[in-house]
């Protein structure tokens, strides 16, 4: 799945997939690239057309986060493009909803039988989970690792997982600090 992903053009390129390493790379790497290299133009475009996808997605994100506010729900105030892969990634804030996201794909998994919870996601997706806070199952796509069939599957558990953090970590980004202290300043100067 990686290979799909990245689509490498070189043995060293490999070493990038998950699974592939130095070994691997160099016994199987050969074939493997003259395989994939027919597919190669096919994958790129798809890869493409998946960043445009997820850019339409955090688009849609952005907007039923306008829609929300409107009802009184805060919804995600904006898209990252530095987005964390890791658990060391995240800000400090965002460890309790990750370690929360963590154990319910544990219990997840548990439920369906599965002995790795990475088939439910990876924790890359939840680290992406926790910094975008998408609150629609449209806004799921604008995750990595979770398309379609994950959000079938876990996308109302996911959303319903992630729901009692949203408002605290909303209130602790950047822009949502910038936004109420330009409030407190516009109230301060109405005053007389």
């Amino acid at each position: 799945m990686a290979m799909v992903r990245c689509v490498p053009r070189s043995v060293e390129a490999l070493l990038s997939c998950w699974g592939w390493g130095e070994a691997k790379a160099r016994s199987h790497g050969a074939r493997l690239l003259a395989t994939l290299e027919p597919h190669a133009a096919a994958l790129r475009e798809a890869r493409r057309g998946r960043a445009a996808d997820r850019q339409e997605a955090a688009g849609a994100t952005e907007a039923a986060g306008e829609a929300a506010g409107a009802e009184g729900e805060e919804e995600v105030l904006e898209v990252e493009d530095d987005l964390p892969k890791t658990r060391d990634d995240l800000r400090p804030q965002e460890l309790p909803a990750y370690e929360a996201m963590l154990a319910w794909k544990r219990a997840r998994a548990k439920e369906l039988g599965y002995n790795d919870p990475c088939v439910i996601c990876h924790n890359r997706t939840l680290c992406e989970l926790v910094r975008l806070l998408p609150a629609t199952p449209a806004a799921l796509n604008a995750v990595w690792g979770i398309g379609a069939k994950r959000i079938a599957q876990h996308g109302d558990l996911m959303l319903s997982s992630l729901l009692p953090f949203r408002a605290d970590l909303l209130a602790t980004r950047p822009a949502a600090k910038r936004a109420a202290k330009r409030a407190n300043a516009a109230e301060t100067d109405a005053q007389p």
